[in-house]
Protein backbone atom coordinates (compact mmCIF):
# COMPACT_ATOMS: atom_id res chain seq x y z
CA UNK A 1 0.00 0.00 0.00
CA UNK A 2 0.83 3.57 -0.50
CA UNK A 3 0.44 5.06 2.75
CA UNK A 4 0.15 9.46 3.67
CA UNK A 5 1.08 9.41 7.10
CA UNK A 6 0.61 12.57 8.81
CA UNK A 7 1.83 14.01 12.26
CA UNK A 8 0.78 16.77 14.76
CA UNK A 9 4.86 15.80 15.53
CA UNK A 10 8.21 14.59 14.12
CA UNK A 11 8.71 11.49 15.07
CA UNK A 12 12.69 11.74 16.05
CA UNK A 13 14.21 11.55 18.19
CA UNK A 14 12.38 8.92 19.98
CA UNK A 15 12.59 9.77 23.33
CA UNK A 16 9.69 11.93 22.32
CA UNK A 17 6.34 11.47 22.67
CA UNK A 18 6.22 10.72 18.91
CA UNK A 19 8.33 7.82 19.27
CA UNK A 20 4.70 5.26 18.47
CA UNK A 21 4.96 6.53 14.71
CA UNK A 22 8.76 6.39 14.74
CA UNK A 23 8.23 2.65 15.11
CA UNK A 24 5.03 2.09 13.06
CA UNK A 25 6.59 3.99 10.01
CA UNK A 26 9.26 1.76 10.54
CA UNK A 27 7.70 -1.76 11.00
CA UNK A 28 5.27 -0.58 8.22
CA UNK A 29 8.00 0.52 5.65
CA UNK A 30 9.41 -2.92 5.20
CA UNK A 31 6.20 -3.43 2.89
CA UNK A 32 4.75 -0.38 2.26
CA UNK A 33 5.81 2.92 0.61
CA UNK A 34 5.37 6.12 3.14
CA UNK A 35 4.92 9.48 2.66
CA UNK A 36 5.07 11.42 5.92
CA UNK A 37 3.76 15.04 6.50
CA UNK A 38 4.62 16.16 9.81
CA UNK A 39 4.25 19.26 11.30
CA UNK A 40 7.25 20.54 13.50
CA UNK A 41 8.19 23.20 16.21
CA UNK A 42 11.09 25.30 16.54
CA UNK A 43 13.71 22.37 18.06
CA UNK A 44 13.39 20.43 14.86
CA UNK A 45 16.80 19.84 13.03
CA UNK A 46 17.70 18.14 9.78
CA UNK A 47 19.38 15.09 11.47
CA UNK A 48 15.82 14.40 12.59
CA UNK A 49 14.49 13.80 9.26
CA UNK A 50 17.73 12.01 8.23
CA UNK A 51 17.17 9.66 10.95
CA UNK A 52 13.89 8.34 9.71
CA UNK A 53 14.24 9.24 5.75
CA UNK A 54 15.50 5.85 4.98
CA UNK A 55 11.90 4.09 6.17
CA UNK A 56 10.05 7.04 3.62
CA UNK A 57 9.27 7.46 0.22
CA UNK A 58 8.51 11.25 0.67
CA UNK A 59 8.74 13.60 3.49
CA UNK A 60 7.64 17.13 4.14
CA UNK A 61 7.81 19.15 7.26
CA UNK A 62 5.39 22.09 8.18
CA UNK A 63 6.63 24.29 10.71
CA UNK A 64 3.74 25.40 13.56
CA UNK A 65 3.06 28.83 14.80
CA UNK A 66 4.58 29.38 18.72
CA UNK A 67 2.27 31.25 20.34
CA UNK A 68 4.56 33.20 23.32
CA UNK A 69 2.77 35.32 24.96
CA UNK A 70 0.03 34.09 27.84
CA UNK A 71 -2.84 36.18 25.89
CA UNK A 72 -1.65 34.74 22.55
CA UNK A 73 -2.02 31.23 24.23
CA UNK A 74 -5.54 31.39 25.78
CA UNK A 75 -6.70 33.02 22.64
CA UNK A 76 -5.27 29.68 20.85
CA UNK A 77 -7.10 27.57 22.88
CA UNK A 78 -10.52 29.48 22.80
CA UNK A 79 -10.49 29.06 18.84
CA UNK A 80 -10.22 25.45 18.74
CA UNK A 81 -14.33 25.66 20.46
CA UNK A 82 -15.15 27.44 17.12
CA UNK A 83 -15.16 25.99 13.56
CA UNK A 84 -11.74 24.58 12.93
CA UNK A 85 -9.79 25.77 9.89
CA UNK A 86 -6.14 24.99 9.02
CA UNK A 87 -4.00 28.03 9.21
CA UNK A 88 0.11 28.62 8.31
CA UNK A 89 1.74 25.57 8.13
CA UNK A 90 -1.27 23.61 8.47
CA UNK A 91 -2.81 24.85 5.61
CA UNK A 92 0.49 24.18 4.07
CA UNK A 93 0.07 20.69 5.41
CA UNK A 94 -3.44 20.13 4.50
CA UNK A 95 -3.12 21.76 0.51
CA UNK A 96 -0.52 19.06 0.02
CA UNK A 97 -1.55 16.04 1.35
CA UNK A 98 -4.95 17.41 -0.99
CA UNK A 99 -2.68 17.23 -4.09
CA UNK A 100 -1.62 13.55 -2.69
CA UNK A 101 -5.05 12.21 -2.65
CA UNK A 102 -6.67 14.25 -5.83
CA UNK A 103 -3.59 12.91 -8.05
CA UNK A 104 -4.25 9.26 -6.63
CA UNK A 105 -0.49 8.76 -5.47
CA UNK A 106 -1.76 7.39 -2.06
CA UNK A 107 -3.73 4.12 -1.28
CA UNK A 108 -4.44 5.38 2.16
CA UNK A 109 -4.29 7.99 5.62
CA UNK A 110 -2.71 6.98 8.83
CA UNK A 111 -3.49 10.02 10.68
CA UNK A 112 -2.55 11.61 14.10
CA UNK A 113 -2.70 14.48 16.15
CA UNK A 114 -5.68 16.63 17.73
CA UNK A 115 -4.15 19.81 17.11
CA UNK A 116 -3.95 18.66 12.89
CA UNK A 117 -7.39 17.80 13.17
CA UNK A 118 -8.33 20.82 10.26
CA UNK A 119 -6.22 18.75 7.87
CA UNK A 120 -8.67 15.52 8.55
CA UNK A 121 -11.71 17.65 7.82
CA UNK A 122 -10.53 18.77 4.55
CA UNK A 123 -9.50 15.40 3.26
CA UNK A 124 -12.18 13.70 1.35
CA UNK A 125 -11.90 10.27 -1.20
CA UNK A 126 -9.59 8.49 0.53
CA UNK A 127 -9.81 6.04 3.16
CA UNK A 128 -8.48 7.09 6.64
CA UNK A 129 -7.34 5.05 9.96
CA UNK A 130 -6.81 7.80 13.01
CA UNK A 131 -4.62 6.77 15.69
CA UNK A 132 -6.56 8.57 18.76
CA UNK A 133 -3.75 7.30 20.57
CA UNK A 134 -4.71 8.80 23.93
CA UNK A 135 -7.30 10.94 25.26
CA UNK A 136 -6.17 14.27 26.46
CA UNK A 137 -8.92 15.79 27.07
CA UNK A 138 -9.65 13.02 30.34
CA UNK A 139 -5.85 13.32 31.10
CA UNK A 140 -6.61 17.55 31.27
CA UNK A 141 -9.32 17.38 33.66
CA UNK A 142 -7.62 14.44 35.99
CA UNK A 143 -4.97 17.48 36.52
CA UNK A 144 -7.62 20.41 37.05
CA UNK A 145 -8.77 17.86 40.03
CA UNK A 146 -5.51 16.56 41.46
CA UNK A 147 -3.42 19.69 41.23
CA UNK A 148 -3.17 22.40 43.55
CA UNK A 149 -4.40 25.45 41.50
CA UNK A 150 -4.40 28.96 42.45
CA UNK A 151 -4.55 30.95 39.22
CA UNK A 152 -7.54 31.71 37.52
CA UNK A 153 -6.54 31.71 34.49
CA UNK A 154 -5.02 28.45 34.45
CA UNK A 155 -7.72 26.86 35.68
CA UNK A 156 -10.19 28.74 32.71
CA UNK A 157 -8.08 27.73 30.23
CA UNK A 158 -7.33 23.87 31.32
CA UNK A 159 -10.54 23.71 30.84
CA UNK A 160 -10.92 25.45 27.58
CA UNK A 161 -8.33 23.13 26.08
CA UNK A 162 -10.16 20.14 27.69
CA UNK A 163 -13.36 20.84 26.20
CA UNK A 164 -12.15 21.82 22.66
CA UNK A 165 -9.77 18.47 22.87
CA UNK A 166 -12.94 16.39 23.73
CA UNK A 167 -14.64 17.75 20.33
CA UNK A 168 -11.84 16.89 18.68
CA UNK A 169 -11.63 13.80 19.65
CA UNK A 170 -15.01 12.91 19.06
CA UNK A 171 -14.73 14.21 15.38
CA UNK A 172 -11.47 12.11 14.70
CA UNK A 173 -13.44 8.99 15.59
CA UNK A 174 -15.89 10.37 13.62
CA UNK A 175 -14.47 11.45 10.62
CA UNK A 176 -12.14 8.39 10.17
CA UNK A 177 -13.34 4.97 8.66
CA UNK A 178 -11.53 3.01 12.17
CA UNK A 179 -10.09 4.83 15.16
CA UNK A 180 -7.10 3.15 17.42
CA UNK A 181 -6.01 4.26 20.65
CA UNK A 182 -2.69 3.15 22.87
CA UNK A 183 -4.82 1.46 25.83
CA UNK A 184 -8.10 0.01 26.41
CA UNK A 185 -8.56 2.48 28.77
CA UNK A 186 -8.25 5.61 26.89
CA UNK A 187 -10.97 3.85 23.98
CA UNK A 188 -13.15 3.67 27.08
CA UNK A 189 -12.71 6.91 28.38
CA UNK A 190 -13.93 9.01 24.86
CA UNK A 191 -17.11 6.02 25.22
CA UNK A 192 -15.74 4.49 21.40
CA UNK A 193 -15.75 0.59 22.72
CA UNK A 194 -18.07 -0.18 20.01
CA UNK A 195 -17.38 -1.41 16.30
CA UNK A 196 -15.27 0.90 14.32
CA UNK A 197 -12.09 1.13 17.24
CA UNK A 198 -9.33 -1.11 17.92
CA UNK A 199 -6.69 -0.82 20.81
CA UNK A 200 -2.88 -1.08 18.94
CA UNK A 201 -0.42 -0.61 22.03
CA UNK A 202 3.05 1.21 22.33
CA UNK A 203 5.18 -1.79 22.02
CA UNK A 204 9.18 -1.48 23.61
CA UNK A 205 12.89 -2.43 21.70
CA UNK A 206 13.38 -5.11 24.14
CA UNK A 207 16.90 -5.86 22.72
CA UNK A 208 17.28 -2.37 23.41
CA UNK A 209 15.92 -2.41 26.95
CA UNK A 210 18.25 -5.18 28.27
CA UNK A 211 20.02 -5.12 31.26
CA UNK A 212 23.26 -5.90 31.43
CA UNK A 213 23.93 -6.28 35.31
CA UNK A 214 23.04 -8.96 37.41
CA UNK A 215 21.75 -7.47 39.98
CA UNK A 216 20.06 -4.38 40.98
CA UNK A 217 21.01 -1.13 43.14
CA UNK A 218 20.80 -0.69 46.94
CA UNK A 219 18.33 1.74 48.27
CA UNK A 220 17.91 3.51 44.61
CA UNK A 221 14.84 5.45 43.55
CA UNK A 222 14.48 6.13 40.09
CA UNK A 223 11.93 8.14 38.18
CA UNK A 224 12.39 9.00 34.57
CA UNK A 225 10.92 11.72 31.69
CA UNK A 226 10.59 14.59 29.73
CA UNK A 227 10.70 16.97 32.75
CA UNK A 228 9.10 19.71 31.75
CA UNK A 229 5.92 18.17 31.25
CA UNK A 230 3.39 18.88 33.57
CA UNK A 231 2.25 15.46 34.34
CA UNK A 232 5.65 14.31 34.91
CA UNK A 233 7.01 17.62 36.39
CA UNK A 234 3.80 16.75 39.22
CA UNK A 235 4.82 13.28 39.40
CA UNK A 236 8.15 14.56 40.16
CA UNK A 237 7.78 16.83 43.19
CA UNK A 238 5.14 14.32 44.54
CA UNK A 239 7.75 12.09 44.77
CA UNK A 240 10.25 14.27 46.74
CA UNK A 241 7.88 16.90 48.19
CA UNK A 242 5.12 14.08 49.58
CA UNK A 243 6.11 10.99 49.64
CA UNK A 244 9.72 10.75 50.47
CA UNK A 245 9.83 12.49 53.65
CA UNK A 246 8.04 9.27 54.60
CA UNK A 247 10.05 6.95 52.96
CA UNK A 248 13.27 9.14 54.65
CA UNK A 249 11.84 8.33 58.09
CA UNK A 250 12.11 4.66 57.53
CA UNK A 251 14.98 4.22 55.00
CA UNK A 252 17.10 7.23 55.58
CA UNK A 253 19.46 5.60 52.83
CA UNK A 254 17.12 5.68 50.18
CA UNK A 255 18.30 8.07 47.12
CA UNK A 256 16.43 9.64 44.48
CA UNK A 257 17.54 10.06 40.98
CA UNK A 258 14.89 12.30 38.77
CA UNK A 259 16.56 11.54 35.40
CA UNK A 260 15.31 13.36 32.00
CA UNK A 261 15.82 16.32 30.02
CA UNK A 262 14.48 19.78 29.85
CA UNK A 263 13.51 19.70 33.48
CA UNK A 264 11.28 22.83 34.88
CA UNK A 265 12.53 25.05 37.31
CA UNK A 266 10.45 23.11 39.77
CA UNK A 267 12.06 19.97 38.94
CA UNK A 268 15.71 21.23 39.25
CA UNK A 269 14.57 22.96 42.57
CA UNK A 270 14.39 19.47 44.19
CA UNK A 271 17.71 18.68 43.72
CA UNK A 272 19.58 18.12 47.59
CA UNK A 273 23.03 16.87 48.42
CA UNK A 274 23.19 12.91 48.87
CA UNK A 275 19.93 12.86 48.51
CA UNK A 276 18.13 14.23 45.08
CA UNK A 277 19.75 14.43 42.34
CA UNK A 278 18.19 15.96 39.23
CA UNK A 279 20.60 14.73 36.30
CA UNK A 280 19.05 16.69 32.97
CA UNK A 281 19.25 15.01 29.48
CA UNK A 282 21.38 12.03 29.75
CA UNK A 283 22.95 10.08 26.95
CA UNK A 284 21.19 6.96 27.71
CA UNK A 285 19.12 6.21 30.28
CA UNK A 286 19.51 2.57 31.06
CA UNK A 287 22.49 2.59 33.90
CA UNK A 288 20.33 4.80 35.82
CA UNK A 289 17.44 2.04 35.73
CA UNK A 290 19.97 -1.06 35.89
CA UNK A 291 21.59 0.67 39.34
CA UNK A 292 17.63 1.49 40.55
CA UNK A 293 16.29 -0.94 43.80
CA UNK A 294 12.88 0.37 42.52
CA UNK A 295 11.11 2.73 39.73
CA UNK A 296 8.54 4.87 41.01
CA UNK A 297 5.89 6.77 39.13
CA UNK A 298 3.74 8.72 41.15
CA UNK A 299 1.55 9.92 38.19
CA UNK A 300 -1.53 11.74 39.26
CA UNK A 301 -2.62 12.10 35.98
CA UNK A 302 -1.82 10.52 32.62
CA UNK A 303 -3.23 9.22 29.79
CA UNK A 304 -2.03 6.48 26.63
CA UNK A 305 0.79 4.25 27.70
CA UNK A 306 3.02 5.20 30.21
CA UNK A 307 6.25 3.99 28.03
CA UNK A 308 8.55 5.06 30.90
CA UNK A 309 6.66 2.08 32.81
CA UNK A 310 7.44 -0.10 30.21
CA UNK A 311 11.25 0.50 29.76
CA UNK A 312 11.53 0.28 33.56
CA UNK A 313 9.77 -3.25 33.22
CA UNK A 314 11.95 -4.44 30.24
CA UNK A 315 14.85 -3.96 32.26
CA UNK A 316 13.77 -5.56 35.27
CA UNK A 317 13.16 -2.87 37.47
CA UNK A 318 10.11 -3.46 40.14
CA UNK A 319 7.97 -0.92 39.72
CA UNK A 320 5.88 1.26 42.20
CA UNK A 321 3.08 3.49 40.25
CA UNK A 322 -0.08 5.40 40.64
CA UNK A 323 -3.66 3.79 39.96
CA UNK A 324 -4.52 5.54 37.02
CA UNK A 325 -0.49 5.25 35.17
CA UNK A 326 -0.97 1.05 36.13
CA UNK A 327 -4.67 1.47 34.17
CA UNK A 328 -3.02 2.50 30.80
CA UNK A 329 -1.34 -1.07 30.85
CA UNK A 330 -4.31 -3.15 31.58
CA UNK A 331 -5.08 -5.45 28.64
CA UNK A 332 -8.62 -5.54 26.81
CA UNK A 333 -8.81 -8.77 27.92
CA UNK A 334 -8.18 -7.61 31.91
CA UNK A 335 -4.91 -8.86 32.82
CA UNK A 336 -3.07 -6.53 35.27
CA UNK A 337 0.59 -5.55 35.27
CA UNK A 338 3.07 -7.28 37.30
CA UNK A 339 3.77 -3.66 39.22
CA UNK A 340 2.60 -2.70 42.65
CA UNK A 341 -0.28 0.21 42.54
CA UNK A 342 0.44 2.38 45.79
CA UNK A 343 -2.84 5.04 46.26
CA UNK A 344 -1.92 8.08 47.88
CA UNK A 345 0.78 9.14 49.69
CA UNK A 346 1.21 6.75 52.76
CA UNK A 347 0.54 3.64 50.55
CA UNK A 348 2.53 4.63 47.78
CA UNK A 349 5.68 5.05 50.61
CA UNK A 350 4.82 1.86 52.02
CA UNK A 351 5.26 -0.31 48.77
CA UNK A 352 8.21 1.92 48.24
CA UNK A 353 9.93 1.19 51.35
CA UNK A 354 8.91 -2.84 51.27
CA UNK A 355 10.80 -2.93 47.61
CA UNK A 356 13.71 -1.10 49.23
CA UNK A 357 14.14 -3.58 52.08
CA UNK A 358 13.22 -6.60 49.75
CA UNK A 359 16.36 -5.26 47.60
CA UNK A 360 18.86 -5.41 50.69
CA UNK A 361 18.18 -9.23 50.70
CA UNK A 362 17.00 -10.24 46.78
CA UNK A 363 18.77 -7.69 44.36
CA UNK A 364 17.64 -10.13 41.49
CA UNK A 365 16.27 -8.74 38.77
CA UNK A 366 12.25 -8.72 38.10
CA UNK A 367 12.23 -11.40 35.66
CA UNK A 368 8.56 -11.10 35.42
CA UNK A 369 8.24 -7.49 34.52
CA UNK A 370 10.11 -8.43 31.02
CA UNK A 371 8.03 -11.33 30.88
CA UNK A 372 4.91 -9.47 30.73
CA UNK A 373 6.25 -6.56 28.35
CA UNK A 374 7.77 -8.93 26.00
CA UNK A 375 4.42 -10.80 25.64
CA UNK A 376 2.42 -8.09 25.65
CA UNK A 377 3.72 -4.67 24.18
CA UNK A 378 5.46 -6.07 20.91
CA UNK A 379 6.14 -3.50 18.19
CA UNK A 380 6.00 -5.73 15.56
CA UNK A 381 2.69 -7.14 16.94
CA UNK A 382 1.32 -3.62 16.85
CA UNK A 383 2.75 -3.23 13.04
CA UNK A 384 0.67 -6.54 12.40
CA UNK A 385 -2.29 -5.20 13.70
CA UNK A 386 -1.95 -1.87 11.75
CA UNK A 387 -1.36 -3.66 8.98
CA UNK A 388 -4.86 -5.56 8.90
CA UNK A 389 -6.62 -2.31 9.71
CA UNK A 390 -5.35 -0.33 6.74
CA UNK A 391 -6.55 -3.55 4.17
CA UNK A 392 -9.59 -3.52 5.95
CA UNK A 393 -10.56 -0.31 5.42
CA UNK A 394 -9.16 0.13 1.64
CA UNK A 395 -10.89 -3.12 1.05
CA UNK A 396 -14.26 -2.26 2.21
CA UNK A 397 -13.78 1.71 0.74
CA UNK A 398 -13.73 -0.42 -2.14
CA UNK A 399 -16.20 -2.51 -1.85
CA UNK A 400 -18.60 0.60 -1.10
CA UNK A 401 -17.55 2.64 -3.98
CA UNK A 402 -20.97 2.95 -7.05
CA UNK A 403 -20.49 2.50 -10.30
CA UNK A 404 -21.91 6.17 -10.47
CA UNK A 405 -19.40 7.43 -8.72
CA UNK A 406 -16.47 5.33 -10.23
CA UNK A 407 -17.49 6.28 -14.11
CA UNK A 408 -17.80 9.86 -12.53
CA UNK A 409 -14.03 10.05 -11.67
CA UNK A 410 -12.83 8.29 -14.94
CA UNK A 411 -14.70 10.86 -17.02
Amino acid sequence: MRILYITNGFPFPITSGYLRHYHFIRGLSARHEITLLSMVGPDHRAHHRAAISPYLSGLAVYRRTVQDSRRARLGDRLTRLAPVRATGGLRELLADARALVDSREVDVVLFSGKQTYPALAGIEGIPVLADACDTASARIMMGLRRRRLSRGVKVATDLVEAAALRWVERQIVGRADHAMFASERDRRLLGSEGAGTSVVPNGVDTTFWRRSRAHRGKDSIVFTGKLDYAPNVDAATTLVNDIMPVVWRRVPEATVRIVGRDPAPAVRALASPSRVEVTGEVPDVRPYLEGASVFAAPLRFASGIQNKLLEAMSMEVPVVTSPVAAAGLVASDGEFPPVAVGAGTADFADRLVGELRRTRTDASPRAVNREFVTRRFDWNRSVERIEALLSGITAGVAATRSPAVDAEEVA
